[in-house]
């Protein structure tokens, strides 16, 4: 739905920037809620916030490197690796 609304406004940063803050927002309040149900709508309302914003940064992305001359999914490529690296570093210091 955020993408489509992105792509409709072409304002895609704007939709991202807005995606992120209310999401934090909304994770914010979940410690003020006192009831399950109500939990759970807030919960899911992060979500549905937070979960476009991976697809808009892959466009930024996308865009940034067609820009720049560069191959995206080289970036992609590296990104994998780094979080793989990440992972079986931080899983060595966890089980030190």
């Amino acid at each position: 739905m955020w993408g489509a609304i992105a792509d409709a406004l072409h304002r895609h940063k704007q939709v991202h920037v807005f995606c992120h803050i209310t999401s934090a927002l909304f994770i914010f309040a979940i410690q003020f809620v006192n009831s399950f149900p109500l939990m759970c709508v807030t919960v899911f309302a992060a979500y549905c916030q937070m979960v476009p914003t991976l697809a808009l940064l892959d466009l930024a992305a996308m865009k940034l490197t067609g820009r720049h001359g560069g191959d995206f999914g080289k970036q992609r490529v590296y990104g994998a690796f780094g979080y793989g690296v990440g992972g079986y570093i931080s899983g060595m210091m966890a089980s030190a």
